[in-house]
């Protein structure tokens, strides 16, 4: 009998965690079309500037720890002197915390993300990066994706 329950429970965990997995990808692509509204999707050949932000929750699985990782890392690792120079700007924000509002409406953001703001001109052209998702299981590949991008969004 115990048994019974035990995998009873068990069986509905699973079903909650995986309906929640579920239901967060279902928003974050419902995001991804409505971002075409707030995106400018014109092609900018070299920024002046670039805003890389993380945007997350206060409680985060594996997966989107390790995406705030490896950006942090790669931009750390790779871009530093572009940071010093202020060429790119890397933040990770917590969406849930009231002081981050202002941001998060800006970029309309409704959970873990990462988006890339390329200002050239004074201009925001705002993009949110859907394929890192699908890279996050290796991180090698996660960071050659994103320097390969970042790199080619400064080209002069």
């Amino acid at each position: 009998m115990k048994r019974k329950i035990l995998f009873l429970y068990s069986f509905l965990f699973v079903a909650i965690v995986f309906g929640g997995f579920a239901l967060a990808n279902s928003k974050t692509n419902n995001l991804a079309n409505k971002s075409e509204s707030i995106v400018n999707d014109q092609p900018v050949k070299s920024a002046d500037k670039l805003e890389v932000y993380y945007f997350h929750r206060t409680q985060r699985c594996s997966t989107c720890l390790s995406v705030g990782r490896y950006t942090k890392e790669l931009i750390q690792q790779k871009f530093s002197t572009e940071v010093e120079r202020g060429l790119i700007e890397f933040r990770e924000i917590n969406i849930d915390l009231p002081e981050n509002a202002e941001i998060v409406n800006k970029f309309k953001v409704s959970g873990q993300s990462l988006y890339i703001n390329v200002i050239k001109d004074n201009s925001d052209n705002i993009n949110q990066d859907i394929n890192i998702w699908r890279l996050a299981g290796s991180e090698g590949q996660f960071k050659d994706y994103l320097q390969n991008k970042i790199t080619g969004l400064l080209a002069k």
